[in-house]
């Protein structure tokens, strides 16, 4: 449900994919925390003192395709992280609050 919310608001995806960045740009009201622990095609988002880092996992290399893009198994995580912040386990409700509608 996310991507296709934040397509309609952000357009895209663009080159790299459905990022954080992608994400911020729909929803106002994301925060760099929400994405710890997210993973990544490659490798998984750290958050730290506000700040958000892809790191890396491993040394292979993905060509031709969005290393920083946030794999669907990493949904699950986002899921949970907005969850616990905003005390909402409604899908719908978590959207509504991280657009500010």
């Amino acid at each position: 449900m996310i991507k296709a919310i934040s397509s309609k608001k952000a357009g895209g995806p663009f080159s790299s994919g459905y990022t954080p960045s992608h994400y911020k740009g729909a929803f106002p009201y994301l925060q760099n925390s929400d994405f710890g622990g997210v993973k990544a095609n490659q490798g998984t988002y750290l958050s730290s003192g506000g700040g958000l880092t892809h790191y890396f996992e491993g040394d292979a290399i993905i060509t031709g395709g969005k290393p920083q893009e946030i794999h669907p198994s990493g949904y699950d995580q986002l899921r949970a992280n907005l969850e616990s912040r905003l005390g909402i386990s409604d899908d719908l409700e978590i959207i509504k609050a991280i657009a500010g509608d």
